[in-house]
């Protein structure tokens, strides 16, 4: 299950929350990886992670954000993943969250989280009046 909120004010973070179980009883998963296709413009924050014991590695790549976790088990953990505005876009494209048993990857769910106010915002509703000086 994944939530998703946000400041809706400046538009300047994102906070997702991502609710994981293994749903086998009796069961768990073993190491697992968190995969985050990041918004355009977006980084996350690694700070709040660093102390999460469940975490063990953090990888990020051009627009993918990777954790590795210990295992994920029958009851449901949740990982919140604050991400911030790095540079100013317009009209987002959603982006994708999977996760992904390590050693038996067919094992894996994935979904997918939007910006329901800056999909079709255009750049100058987004950015602060006159930062860019393309705005009016």
């Amino acid at each position: 299950m994944v939530f998703l909120s946000l400041n809706h004010k400046l538009f300047i973070w994102y906070l997702l929350k991502n609710n994981i179980v293994w749903t086998v009883k009796g069961e768990s998963s073993g190491m697992s990886l968190l995969e985050v296709g990041l918004l355009s413009g977006y980084t996350v924050d690694e700070v709040p992670l660093n102390e999460n014991k469940l975490i063990k590695r953090m990888e990020t790549a051009k627009k993918k954000f990777t954790l590795y976790i210990d295992e994920v088990g029958n009851k449901p953990i949740c990982i919140k993943l604050r991400l911030v505005k790095a540079e100013i876009i317009g009209k987002l494209k959603p982006g994708f969250i999977s996760i992904i048993d390590y050693y038996n990857p067919e094992n894996s769910a994935t979904a997918s989280y939007k910006s329901t106010l800056g999909e079709g915002a255009p750049v100058c509703a987004l950015c602060p009046q006159g930062a860019c000086g393309d705005c009016v």
